[in-house]
């Protein structure tokens, strides 16, 4: 049975695909065949047993030295620590990327905006989420999105199953954006493969974008009754999830105008919902996050 060594647990919105992308070219790693299995986090899938996640994700294994998965899901949902150490191994090791929280808040918020899935203001998503958040598993999954930037939280959970030393802490704007060759080198020095040169550390991800037509991304993001049409015809899950996604999907982008939160927004909500619990992280980490809170002073 092929299980991962590693795990890049999130956080969502913080340059994961990326990641995933760069580490996928390197000869001596292994990447699940699906990026965000979910597989720990559904309970459907996970239902279904360890062997059939390793069966599932990992049946393309031919003897690369690191083996891992990349699901952002990861570091949230509270299940998942315990599942990874019982599961898989005390000994994982873990890869976290952080992000400014108030900044990954309203990229979330954008993400779940284009796809239909919200359509309230930014304001107004973010005063109904406590009661959002427990209405049911689709609430808690996309409209998160104050509740994702508390990190520390969700940080602690993992440390009461894991050891910090299988930890890799990764700031988004002060490691992998502005020093991303030394972070990358130093990340498979952590998983203990060599460095490539031949990998490209500079691919872009996600560039945002907007839907051309409403409806298509209805169709696409949205229960309706064309998914039901494809079922039978296209039996396989992996086959419609990539025709939908890969193909329509991409199809029906177009660059995002450039939308974001005024300074004036951003302290607002840096001041009610992270200031206190930057400076917790920052303790927790024993590491600066001046780059995030700077601004907002």
């Amino acid at each position: 049975m092929t299980l991962p060594n590693f795990m890049i647990v999130g956080a969502q919105k913080s340059g994961t695909t990326t990641l995933y992308d760069i580490l996928a070219q390197h000869s001596d790693i292994y990447l699940s065949s699906t990026k965000e299995s979910k597989f720990f986090v559904e309970e459907e899938k996970y239902s279904k047993g360890i062997e059939f996640y390793s069966n599932e994700y990992f049946s393309k294994y031919s003897g690369q030295k690191a083996i891992g998965e990349i699901d952002p899901e990861y570091i949230f949902f509270e299940d998942v620590p315990q599942r990874l150490r019982y599961d898989i191994s005390k000994d994982l090791k873990l890869i976290f990327i952080l992000r400014n929280p108030v900044a990954r808040a309203y990229s979330h918020y954008l993400m779940t905006y284009k796809r239909g899935w919200d359509e309230l203001s930014f304001e107004d998503a973010i005063k109904e989420e406590p009661q959002r958040m427990e209405k049911d598993f689709f609430s808690k999954h996309h409209q998160s999105y104050i509740t994702r930037g508390y990190y520390s939280k969700q940080i602690k959970r993992y440390l009461e199953y894991f050891p910090i030393e299988n930890m890799q802490f990764i700031i988004m704007e002060d490691d992998f954006i502005a020093n991303k060759e030394q972070t990358i080198h130093k990340l498979l020095k952590f998983i203990d493969v060599k460095a490539d040169k031949n990998i490209d550390i500079y691919k872009k991800s996600n560039v945002s974008s907007q839907p051309r037509f409403k409806f298509l991304r209805d169709l696409i993001f949205k229960p309706n009754g064309v998914k039901k049409l494809l079922k039978p015809l296209i039996p396989f899950q992996k086959v419609r999830y990539f025709i939908l996604m890969n193909i329509l999907d991409k199809i029906n982008q177009k660059p995002q105008k450039d939308n974001k939160l005024t300074v004036e927004q951003s302290k607002v909500i840096y001041e009610k919902y992270y200031k206190d619990e930057i400076k917790e992280l920052e303790k927790l980490l024993d590491r600066d996050l001046g780059s995030w809170y700077a601004s907002y002073s």
